[in-house]
């Protein structure tokens, strides 16, 4: 399985979208855009955004703390910031007139 908080996207699905989309005749000038952005997480902002990933909101909450609790050091001892690149893809297109 690929995780696309470890980067392991799989861009195949944008071009199938663009490709449907070419297929239906209804669009012209159909792209796929990706756009890159970073953003560096002090290790409080980190912890916040930890507690909300999927994986991690399933976890009891006493499994949770133990692992906030446990994390917020690491991090602050790893220097104290995460560094995250994120991508956001567009696939747009022209409507054709009738």
């Amino acid at each position: 399985a690929r995780s696309v908080l470890l980067g392991e996207r799989d861009d195949s699905l944008y071009d199938q979208v663009a490709d449907s989309l070419r297929a239906r005749g209804a669009f012209d000038a159909v792209d796929v855009t990706r756009f890159d952005h970073a953003v560096r997480y002090s290790t409080a902002q980190w912890l916040e955004l930890a507690a909300t990933h999927s994986d991690h909101r399933t976890l009891p909450a006493g499994d949770l703390a133990a692992l906030l609790a446990a994390l917020g050091p690491a991090l602050d001892a790893a220097g104290g910031e995460v560094a995250v690149r994120y991508e956001t893809t567009l696939v747009s297109g022209r409507t054709i007139s009738a």
